[in-house]
């Protein structure tokens, strides 16, 4: 499957199948007040359109993460819960993860110890 690209303003995303049944999802960008809106609906259009049972959410390429980037990331948690898809985040920058952990949601989002 050929990646899917959607770019709104400073965040964009990469999508690729992986595998039979899962999704990843690249991130770039910050993630912020601004930008949460597109993340919550670029996670949304991933479930509805691929029906994963595995999304991979790498954010590798996101610098910043505030308070409505981690909201958006649980809203797209619950979402695939709902749909009995297992979302992971994996690769965060060292503040992002450090901002997850503050706020006790690292281990939802498949962050635990082992990543330092």
């Amino acid at each position: 499957m050929d990646p899917h690209r959607r770019s709104e303003e400073g965040l964009r995303f990469v999508v690729v199948a992986s595998g039979a049944d899962g999704v990843r999802v690249a991130v770039d960008g910050e993630v912020d007040f601004l930008t949460a809106p597109r993340l919550k609906r670029g996670l949304w259009w991933v479930l509805a359109e691929f029906d994963p049972r595995d999304l991979v959410v790498d954010l590798s390429g996101v610098s910043f993460l505030d308070s409505t980037g981690r909201g958006a990331l649980l809203h797209g948690w619950r979402l695939a819960q709902e749909r009995n898809c297992r979302l992971t985040v994996v690769n965060p920058q060292r503040p992002v993860l450090a901002m997850l952990r503050i706020a006790g949601v690292a281990a939802h989002l498949g962050l635990d110890a082992a990543h330092s």
